[in-house]
């Protein structure tokens, strides 16, 4: 249900919206799934968690 509504809203601000804006937060979303997953599931994040993580960050 999340997914078809993220799909729904990520195809209505790139047509709306600005597309460099959009692409940027939409390229961020790992880390939004890293940080739930240390918050509601008390998980660690392993050194190539923390990898990934600056990977994201540089990218966008």
């Amino acid at each position: 249900m999340l997914i078809m509504a993220s799909a729904a809203m990520y195809t209505f601000t790139s047509t709306e919206g600005l597309l460099s804006v959009v692409a940027v937060l939409s390229s961020l979303y790992p880390l939004f799934t890293i940080a739930l997953a240390r918050v509601y599931l008390h998980e660690r994040i392993e050194r190539f968690g923390w990898v990934g993580i600056a990977a994201a960050l540089c990218v966008a």
